[in-house]
């Protein structure tokens, strides 16, 4: 292969493909430079929309341990249940990943609510307890999602300022292929 460059800075003969995309390589070395920089910063720009779309999904599921935490401590500190609201919390304890001895170690009094009964159930040490560790876990799942919010905000500081950098590469290059088009064209 063989490469041509004229009096102008113009190259030729060689073919350049970024990110699947041809560049046109008939013109300057300074606007090849500017599209590399483009397809640069607008890959970095993807990568930070892939992710803020990762801490959406981690401020909903933050949310969601939120609202169990919640219920567990209205239950924990007296909250009557019913059968119906015991179910649903259940299953959305058991969607958010909660073990099914943890779940079964804070639901089981339930069954003692017989007939529609709204009487409170006797709070035994091994039911609190059972309240107390899935409070505990709620919470340290919960830290865990704030914790991978924080990581993912880094990554995407990182990305945005990477991208920055590329668009101002670009800008510099079409900057400089412009100077050196008004140079040649005063004949300097």
């Amino acid at each position: 292969m063989s490469v041509t460059v004229d009096n102008n800075g113009n190259i030729s003969g060689v073919g350049l493909t970024v990110n699947g995309e041809q560049l046109d390589t008939e013109k300057s070395i300074q606007f090849i430079f500017a599209q590399l920089q483009n397809e640069l910063a607008k890959s970095n720009k993807d990568k930070a929309l892939g992710i803020i779309d990762e801490i959406k999904s981690s401020q909903n599921e933050a949310k969601n341990y939120s609202e169990l935490l919640n219920t567990a401590r209205e239950y924990r500190n007296g909250k009557v249940w019913n059968q119906a609201d015991c179910e649903a919390y259940h299953n959305k304890l058991r969607e958010a990943g909660i073990s099914d001895s943890m779940i079964n170690n804070v639901t089981w009094h339930v069954k003692e609510l017989r007939g529609g009964s709204t009487e409170p159930v006797e709070q035994t040490d091994a039911w609190l307890a059972g309240y107390d560790a899935l409070i505990e876990t709620l919470k340290s799942k919960q830290e865990q999602c704030g914790t991978d919010i924080q990581q993912k905000m880094v990554f995407v500081q990182d990305w945005i300022g990477q991208y920055n950098a590329y668009q101002q590469g670009a800008s510099t290059a079409i900057s400089q292929a412009n100077q050196t088009l008004t140079s040649l064209a005063k004949g300097q």
